[in-house]
């Protein structure tokens, strides 16, 4: 796996990462199942089956580019809201403190509504996974306030980016 570099010329570090859009809607209305995005790597959507977007995070996941996933979308109580039980079984380990803060920061904004988010966090095979719901206000929300200060490793009293060459201890 590789890490970034950290050490004192280090202005800002970019934490290699993926973003998985989950949509229903995301073609005009009309239901097409998970939708891919590649963060700075493709402009173009890919449509994939609920059960083939589990082989694009595995392939994310044993990337040794990719530092990072981050999901939007399918973490409501409906029944098409699959994203925590797919991901969450991919998992080494669940970080539960992200999902709680999750919800205590989004009260701030959206009251008891909250109540209704499932979003997760792990880490699977030393990649860091964050799952967002995919309203606009939750993934800025969750980048702005959470991940975004976690990911920067100037973040103090202590950061994510700091454990990464240690994901994979035993």
């Amino acid at each position: 796996m590789s890490f970034p570099r950290i050490n004192a010329l280090s202005f800002w570090m970019l934490v290699a990462g993926a973003v998985l859009i989950v949509s229903a809607f995301a073609f005009g209305g009309a239901p097409t199942g998970w939708t891919l995005y590649v963060t700075a790597a493709l402009v173009t959507s890919l449509a994939v089956t609920a059960g083939s977007s589990t082989a694009f995070f595995a392939q994310w996941i044993t990337d040794e580019g990719v530092n990072a996933v981050i999901t939007t979308g399918g973490t409501g109580i409906t029944g098409r809201d699959t994203t925590p039980e797919a991901v969450a079984a991919l998992f080494d380990k669940q970080i539960d403190g992200f999902g709680e803060l999750f919800r205590a920061v989004s009260y701030e904004e959206i009251n008891t509504s909250t109540m209704q988010s499932r979003a997760v966090g792990g880490v699977a095979n030393a990649t860091f996974v964050f799952c967002l719901p995919g309203s606009t206000g939750a993934c800025r929300t969750g980048w702005d306030d959470i991940i975004g200060p976690q990911l920067d490793y100037r973040n103090r009293p202590c950061n994510m980016v700091e454990l990464m060459p240690r994901l994979l201890e035993k």
